[in-house]
């Protein structure tokens, strides 16, 4: 285990996995019981991701409810903090050499919540947010489309993935550096059909100096680390640069699940123990070395990881021969 939360492992599990458990699929059932008893001994805990309120809501009401009212029951009401809540923790963490702790990722769901009344608001953003990933992404889907028939030499591979990595970083850095420049910047608006979100680098920023209070000298240690070390040390931003990275290889073309899904992966990666995600996730994470970088099991549905996680789980789960 990982240590983040004490002697309790973390268990990622990906939506459908949360389905089946819920729905009694056969194969899971023991699974659910495995859960159900490690999470009463405090030996397991399954966080919530923020992106699980967004897929949940695609169900009809009573299932909803019900897949929300079940993953908060496993979860001890632990849920991850959005993505980009936890880059600005790990960058701020990253020059104060502040410890990182479970609740650099995590903390507790707002108990005035109440799920049923969010979930037309969560419909809407779901569809506002396809919308826009659609726009985001014509371009070079068009160019991965069209490049799809032309293999890539393996030996290009490396060189495309860093290409993408450095662009990402290079947007960071940018803003970063005309923060300090000028001293403060004006967060800009990436404009769609429907509406404007602020650009990504922007946001994390903003979260670092209104929320962390982060000052200039700090600024000025930040932009040097990440000129000389990328975005290697932070877990969210190098695991989402590393698949999109992945994906341009692959010549795939990126939707609004890929977007949920890096998502909650790179939030979910260094703190998790085990991850149950989707097979496709799953090649990509093990091809690129992340698995092993972070220390994370991963898994998939597949018939064979599912009875994996089983056996996994009996190992966690103590008094687990007395059923």
């Amino acid at each position: 285990m990982k240590g983040y939360l004490g002697k309790t492992y973390c268990l990622y599990l990906d939506q459908f996995a949360i389905s089946n458990i819920v729905e009694d699929n056969a194969q899971w059932i023991k699974i659910k019981q495995l859960i159900e008893k490690g999470v009463a001994q405090n030996v397991l805990v399954c966080p919530m991701s923020a992106e699980h309120f967004l897929e949940t809501a695609g169900k009809k009401e009573a299932g909803a409810i019900d897949h929300n009212d079940y993953f908060k029951k496993i979860s001890g009401c632990l849920l991850l903090k959005p993505h980009a809540f936890i880059t600005a923790q790990l960058l701020i963490s990253s020059i104060r050499k502040n410890n990182i702790t479970k609740n650099t990722f995590l903390n507790k769901p707002n108990p005035a919540y109440i799920y049923k009344d969010s979930l037309q608001k969560l419909r809407d953003t779901v569809s506002d947010f396809k919308g826009m990933i659609e726009e985001a992404t014509t371009v070079s889907n068009e160019i991965r489309a069209a490049a799809r028939d032309k293999k890539i030499e393996s030996k290009m591979h490396e060189s495309l993935m860093a290409t993408t990595k450095a662009i990402s970083l290079k947007e960071f850095t940018d803003r970063l550096q005309e923060l300090l420049k000028t001293g403060g910047i004006t967060i800009q608006g990436v404009k769609f059909e429907k509406r404007e979100v602020p650009f990504w680098a922007d946001y994390i920023i903003d979260i670092l100096i209104k929320k962390h209070k982060m000052n200039t000298l700090e600024g000025i240690k930040l932009l040097t680390k990440l000129n000389k070390e990328g975005f290697s040390g932070i877990s969210t931003l190098e695991v989402r640069s590393t698949l999109v990275g992945y994906m341009a290889v692959l010549q795939k073309k990126q939707t609004a699940n890929d977007e949920i899904d890096l998502g909650r992966i790179a939030s979910a990666m260094q703190l998790s123990d085990c991850m149950v995600i989707d097979g496709a996730r799953k090649s990509e994470i093990i091809a690129t070395g992340l698995d092993k970088k972070y220390g994370t099991k991963i898994l998939s549905g597949k018939s064979d990881d599912v009875i994996e996680l089983e056996k996994l789980l009996a190992t966690i789960v103590p008094g687990r021969h007395a059923d």
